[in-house]
């Protein structure tokens, strides 16, 4: 695929959060301009056809679809083009890793979707991940909390940092047993909530 998927100044649209000793990093403007309006139409357009998404796997009973394989070629394409991008080279190098697997679904989290504080499955050593409507929310992004006492997993930190929900940004995260994620409020009626869960390994 022939195109330039992200913005040049990786380095300026993502940023470290210095908090203890996570790896965490706020990203904005990810995709270049163009990349991005094309994957938000797509995306958009596929979300007039319920036929195109379907339930997650292990997350049946929430309102959350995941956007089917084949639906749209774009998105396949933006999705198959990632293990060569510049993006997973820039990735390997602030995270210290090296990485070869990159990937990513599109989730839809409609009315009263909500998720709890978690940490991901253990097959997910980072994810990111990227929201894709233009409509803003101040509270509906990730959240991020430290857990005091690991044996203790409700035992924790109010949120040290609660991502707004805004197009094209999101986070950049290393899976970790010391830090969960989750949701301070549910999606609200009539909102549509969503965004490119990335997979990385």
């Amino acid at each position: 695929m022939d195109i330039n998927l992200f913005n040049d100044n990786l380095e300026e649209n993502i940023v470290k959060i210095n908090y203890k000793d996570i790896k965490l990093f706020l990203i904005k403007n990810l995709f270049d301009d163009n990349t991005f309006n094309k994957l938000q139409l797509e995306i958009l357009t596929a979300m007039n056809n319920p036929e195109n998404w379907e339930k997650v796997t292990g997350q049946e009973s929430i309102p959350r679809k995941v956007l089917k394989l084949g639906v749209s070629e774009f998105v396949d394409d933006v999705r198959n083009s990632l293990k060569h991008s510049k993006l997973l080279s820039y990735i390997n190098k602030i995270m210290d890793e090296n990485y070869t697997s990159f990937s990513f679904r599109v989730w839809w989290d409609t009315t009263d979707y909500f998720i709890s504080w978690h940490s991901d499955n253990d097959k997910i050593d980072t994810s990111m991940q990227i929201y894709v409507t233009d409509v803003i929310h101040n509270h509906l992004g990730t959240s991020f909390a430290y857990v005091k006492d690991i044996g203790k997993i409700n035992e924790m930190n109010k949120p040290f940092l609660t991502l707004p929900y805004i197009q094209n940004s999101g986070y950049l995260f290393k899976n970790t047993k010391t830090i969960r994620h989750g949701m301070t409020m549910s999606v609200p009626n009539g909102f549509d909530r969503v965004s490119l869960y990335f997979y990385i390994n």
